[in-house]
């Protein structure tokens, strides 16, 4: 398990292992990293990464590899006295936390329909079977309130 430390300038603690410094740095540990199947368990952000990078472009990165699946997640932390940028920082990896979160959300997992489409008999055991368990699946989904208000005010009651 890789623990990454992004500063330019502080020294790296003892308990990382990997030091990046600028976002070319953090490219060739993402390129590595498919080579290897490492995986990262702890980031830290400064912000400021000498005179033209800052962090805020690796958390963007991270982001959308979040948001396409491409990035397991990992525990986090800003330690940038730059207010303004460790709060882009943050945000950024906060909406990451929120797409690995729907990753793990039982209905992003499609499992259950490829078991149906195996099934040569529509009427049988396994079909309703899986058909049960989808539909379990789907009445523990908990809807955010904001979606949960749309879909009452154009479905009501149906």
């Amino acid at each position: 398990m890789l623990k990454v430390w992004i500063d330019d300038e502080r020294p790296m603690p003892d308990d990382f292992n990997v030091h990046v410094k600028s976002y070319e740095d953090f490219l060739r540990l993402l390129h590595y990293m498919d080579g290897t199947g490492d995986s990262i368990d702890k980031m830290s952000f400064d912000h400021d990464l000498g005179s033209r990078d800052s962090a805020y472009i690796i958390a963007e990165e991270i982001e959308k590899q979040a948001y396409l699946g491409n990035m397991e997640p990992f525990d986090w932390e800003v330690h940038s006295a730059n207010p303004v940028g460790a709060k882009k920082i943050r945000q950024a990896l906060e909406n990451a936390d929120r797409y690995w979160q729907r990753m793990e959300h039982p209905l992003h997992d499609v499992r259950y329909l490829d078991d149906i489409w195996e099934l040569e008999l529509v009427n049988n055991d396994e079909f309703i079977d899986a058909l049960s368990k989808l539909s379990e699946d789907m009445n523990n989904v908990e809807l955010d309130s904001e979606v949960e208000e749309a879909l009452f005010e154009n479905f009501g009651d149906e």
